[in-house]
């Protein structure tokens, strides 16, 4: 066990690798009242096609399943449900699915070892049969049609598969409903016994916990069981391209004010001068500084009642690229596409915008420090991304103005797609 300091952010990280491969990683924070622990497998939505565990040829899997996955692990043969054995154990329960992992979580403060326990075990027991993959298939397709019924949810949807080519990007995490019945209890078995082997995978706990038990107690729970031995997963992720699906898209859906949506589509290979877990940021500062509430530009639209709201403003990231997304709530959608277009071109980012967007990021990083949640996302996002840096304060504090700046100009913005979204009644 080893101790690595996130530096200037007064956090430390016990880390343990074990013999099978899993990774642990535990931050201690003892005048905490809670704890928060994540089980993690470096599988998601973007892995369809690879080579599986004692295999040599490369296999197709359909869209969903590594939500689909998530779900059956969850059954289990003794019948007991995970969810209420944490409920009566003091603790809260979920599980996730996205682009690049699946994550079991719990959090609470009592009975923490027999939980910890209780996660290893039942992520690690997996059950799945002809019979309760088919019954699965009902309770994922009424899922899907709630997330259906969600006019947001959908706009997202669209939006991604006008701005991405190939097919993990553009559809949904959990598949089509067609997907979803055409998977079947061997493909899961595959996918469960190539991902899930504790090589893949790592655990992380933060909170009021002893590190040095909270590693025992894993270790002791792992030497009870055995699995493969690790060796190097095949994957083939498809290569996107820089240009947008779709550059003009126009929907309705049942929503209080139309909308649009502009997201510029941006090779990293324009930022490769900045770390990589420092890309987004740079880009998100550059979006900030010209259409934030302090911003003039919405400030001007504001005054000619254009707009009543400050646009939303997020950068998503894939392996390749980085987009940037504005959305605007607005009946005057022309004249925002042409000013933002006019803005966009400019590449505009002072040195004073630039120092105020570090410094909130900074500020940022100090409140993480004190969140255990946000602590544990931090690490575990960083890891799926191969990139967890100790020194992540410096890393921006190191971040010049002249060369962020440079990139920025740099950019090419050709690669747009607006998406309009009206209102029903229009």
């Amino acid at each position: 066990m080893k101790c690595k300091e996130i530096k200037k952010l007064d956090l430390c990280v016990y880390e343990e690798k074990l013999d099978n491969g899993l990774s642990i990683y535990v931050v201690p924070m003892e005048y905490k009242n809670n704890i928060y622990t994540t089980f993690t497998t470096k599988f998601g939505a973007n892995i369809l096609e690879f080579v599986p565990i004692d295999e040599s040829k490369y296999i197709k899997m359909p869209p969903g399943i590594a939500h689909f996955l998530e779900h059956k692990v969850f059954e289990q043969e003794d019948g007991v449900d995970p969810f209420s054995y944490f409920t009566k154990n003091g603790a809260d329960a979920n599980a996730f699915t996205n682009i690049r992992q699946t994550t079991y979580l719990f959090e609470g403060p009592d009975n923490f070892y027999d939980n910890l326990n209780y996660l290893l075990d039942y992520v690690q027991s997996p059950y799945f049969t002809d019979k309760n993959v088919e019954k699965e298939k009902g309770i994922i397709e009424q899922e899907l049609k709630m997330y259906d019924d969600n006019p947001y949810v959908k706009i997202e949807e669209e939006n991604n598969k006008n701005i991405y080519t190939t097919r993990p990007y553009r559809i949904p995490v959990g598949g089509t409903i067609e997907d979803v019945y055409s998977i079947t209890k061997e493909e899961l078995y595959k996918c469960y016994n190539t991902f899930y082997n504790p090589s893949n995978m790592f655990i992380v706990v933060v909170g009021n916990v002893d590190p040095e038990l909270t590693i025992e107690c894993i270790k002791k729970n792992q030497s009870k069981k055995c699995f493969r031995k690790s060796e190097k997963i095949k994957v083939k992720l498809s290569k996107e391209k820089d240009n947008v699906s779709l550059s003009y898209d126009v929907i309705e859906k049942d929503i209080a004010l139309p909308k649009v949506l502009i997201s510029y589509k941006i090779n990293r290979k324009y930022f490769s001068r900045i770390k990589k877990h420092l890309q987004g940021d740079v880009l998100y500062i550059f979006a900030a500084s010209n259409f934030n509430i302090n911003s003039h530009f919405f400030e001007k639209l504001q005054k000619e009642n254009i707009l009543n709201f400050a646009p939303s403003i997020n950068v998503s990231e894939s392996k390749d690229h980085l987009v940037l997304n504005l959305s605007f709530e607005t009946y005057y959608g022309d004249i925002v596409i042409k000013k933002v277009n006019e803005l966009i071109k400019k590449k505009r980012m002072s040195s004073r915008e630039f120092k105020r967007g570090i410094k909130g990021i900074l500020c940022g990083l100090i409140y993480m420090s004190d969140n255990i949640f946000r602590i544990n996302r931090y690490i575990t996002s960083s890891i799926v991304y191969n990139e967890l840096s100790y020194t992540i304060y410096d890393d921006y504090k190191s971040l010049k103005y002249e060369e962020c700046a440079d990139v920025i100009k740099g950019i090419d913005l050709k690669n747009r797609s607006i998406l309009i979204v009206n209102t029903k009644e229009q």
